[in-house]
Formats: structure tokens, C-alpha cells, sequence
């Protein structure tokens, strides 16, 4: 769960992953110095598919919005076959 306002620390995922939205709503991916480097939005009840991260990179993740963002992530050990 991202409640509003609170941000995921720097972290990085180096295997694919699905995301199933369980509350929706829209988060900015943010570099270490807090840019935003993109938006994500999630409908409730959807699944989104997204890759492995770029090499030696990170990002963190922020929940701008008035309402918190809960979902599950699945991330494969090896999505090499995918």
C-alpha cells in the first residue's frame, strides 16, 4: 500500500513483474534525486505487465494523490523464456 504523499525508497527490479492493481490510482517513478521520470497509472481490478529494470539503475515511487494505492506485485525469478 503507497499511502498519499509517502514514497517507496530506492530500490530496483532486475526480473520482470506483474502488477495487479487492487485500489488504482497514479504514482510517479522517481531517480535518486527525486525527479519524476515517469508516470504510472493503474485501474483497479487490471493487471499491467513491466520489465526488468536498465542496468545500474534505480528508482523510487511516489503516490502524489489524495487516496492510497494498493496492489500486488509478482516479479519472476527467470522471465528470460517470456
Amino acid at each position: 500500500v503507497w499511502h498519499a504523499g509517502e514514497p517507496l525508497a530506492l530500490h530496483r527490479h532486475d526480473h520482470g513483474r506483474t502488477i495487479v492493481a487492487l485500489k488504482g490510482g497514479t504514482l510517479d517513478v522517481v531517480d535518486a534525486q527525486g525527479k519524476t521520470m515517469s508516470k504510472m497509472t493503474w485501474e483497479t481490478g487490471k493487471a499491467y505487465w513491466l520489465d526488468a529494470d536498465a542496468p545500474n539503475t534505480q528508482h523510487g515511487d511516489m503516490n502524489y494523490g489524495k487516496e492510497p494505492i494498493e496492489v500486488i506485485v509478482v516479479e519472476l525469478k527467470n522471465d528470460q523464456g517470456r
